[in-house]
């Protein structure tokens, strides 16, 4: 049978005593109606994301068919501001959905 031998305890360093840090949460963004029209927003300000879940947001679609609409001229050209950094100018989204309306009630008047 096999002895086994007790190994001595490691005193615990310096290190592993100090508290972690706590996550820092995020901010909400701030409602786009205040935003002004030069201000920049990203594809998660506009389209549910599961990673921001309960977060408001403009567009009821998901986020493919924000990009759908996109590649297809229906929906405003976003800006590149780096490498995977995509984000829309707010005064050009504001003209989408003002020009989403007026088809919208041409539509209604069309069918009354």
């Amino acid at each position: 049978m096999k002895k086994t031998v007790p190994q001595p305890q490691k005193a615990a360093s310096p290190e592993a005593e100090q508290p972690t840090k706590p996550k820092r949460e995020k901010a909400p963004p701030p409602a786009f109606d205040t935003l002004p029209d030069s201000a920049l927003v990203r594809a998660a300000d506009l389209v549910p994301f599961k990673r921001y879940p309960g977060r408001a947001v403009l567009l009821g679609v998901s986020a493919a068919t924000l990009w759908r609409w996109t590649a297809e001229g229906r929906f405003p050209r976003p800006l590149r501001i780096g490498a995977g950094t995509t984000c829309w100018r707010v005064g050009a989204i504001r003209e989408w959905l003002r020009e989403q309306g007026r088809q919208a009630d041409a539509q209604a008047e069309l069918e009354a």
